[in-house]
């Protein structure tokens, strides 16, 4: 059984990738010439950019090969806490520095804690998911206006643009002009066959895991940003659909470049690639399967990590 495993494995990690590019963007020129995308460019900027950062995160934390359930949790009750500052009186920047620091805290105790305890972070994630996501109640929404009417909307999408470009070069050259990036990789390779053989080499693993979570913890913060930008209210269950499809896109962007050469390219390509996936769903009002899609996609990145597994044995 465990042959026939790593085969599978084996074969859709060759494959995936490619197949289900090449099938999103064939679906998005049907959708297109078909005239039934109505969203427009700016739509669609908006939506890479803020679903971006949130990959960019979860991506980092997949380079530690880990699966966080928890980053969408964490992300929407930091809004609720922004909104509660910001109704009591605090100044939006003040408030939103308490928002960008509670992320990072709450991230780098989450990866030491993990590491520290030697629990698995898809168990450790999924209880603080359900903890962190019922703190405040889902149907109560806290209205934010920041930006009034939104006068130069294209300009300012234009600048998120470029900070979420200049964030993906940032991630690269952290992976592979850092030690802490080399240690970030070293620690998701050797984990895929055992986790007790890490602590061998000499790398202190609690703390370049914390720090690896504070950083994504970053993103998830810009990301958090983004979305106030977009719609301004908070909620503890805000955008909890980016929760799969971020997972979906970070194993998918780790398929397509092994041992992250590439790695960043690859998040900003799955990134665009799931966005417009969505959109050409939603056009096609096929929408409700996307969740299969995403699924799948999570399933055969959980697959391709049991066929290094094995292989390595």
């Amino acid at each position: 059984m465990q042959k026939f495993l790593c085969k599978i494995g084996r074969a859709l990690q060759r494959e995936q990738t490619n197949a289900l590019i090449l099938a999103a963007w064939g679906l998005y020129l049907v959708a297109l010439l078909g005239g039934k995308l109505q969203g427009s460019a700016v739509y669609t900027l908006r939506q890479c950019v803020t679903f971006g950062f949130f990959v960019l995160g979860a991506g980092l934390e997949y380079s530690l090969g880990d699966i966080d359930l928890c980053f969408m949790a964490q992300a929407s009750l930091s809004t609720v806490w922004l909104g509660l500052l910001y109704q009591h009186g605090m100044p939006l920047p003040w408030a939103l520095v308490c928002m960008v620091l509670s992320q990072i805290i709450m991230g780098a105790l989450r990866g030491a804690l993990a590491a520290a305890l030697h629990i698995p972070m898809t168990v450790l994630s999924f209880i603080l998911a359900v903890i962190l996501s019922n703190l405040y109640p889902a149907n109560d929404v806290i209205l934010m206006n920041i930006w009034g009417d939104r006068p130069h909307a294209a300009a300012v999408w234009g600048v998120m643009a470029g900070v979420f470009l200049l964030c993906a070069i940032g991630l690269q050259c952290f992976w592979k002009r850092t030690y802490w990036g080399k240690y970030c990789l070293a620690i998701g390779e050797d984990r895929q066959y055992n986790r007790n053989d890490v602590e061998k080499t000499g790398i202190n693993v609690v703390l370049v895991t914390a720090v690896t979570y504070a950083l994504a913890a970053v993103f998830f913060a810009v990301g958090t940003y983004t979305l106030l930008l977009s719609a301004g209210y908070c909620s503890s269950s805000r955008n909890a659909e980016y929760l799969y499809q971020g997972i979906a896109a970070a194993g998918l962007a780790g398929s397509m470049y092994r041992r992250y050469k590439n790695g960043a390219s690859g998040l900003v390509l799955a990134t665009v690639t799931m966005v417009v996936l969505r959109q050409t769903f939603m056009a096609l009002k096929i929408d409700k399967c996307l969740i299969i899609v995403e699924g799948l996609v999570i399933l055969l990145t959980i697959l391709n990590k049991y066929e290094k597994k094995l292989t390595q044995k």
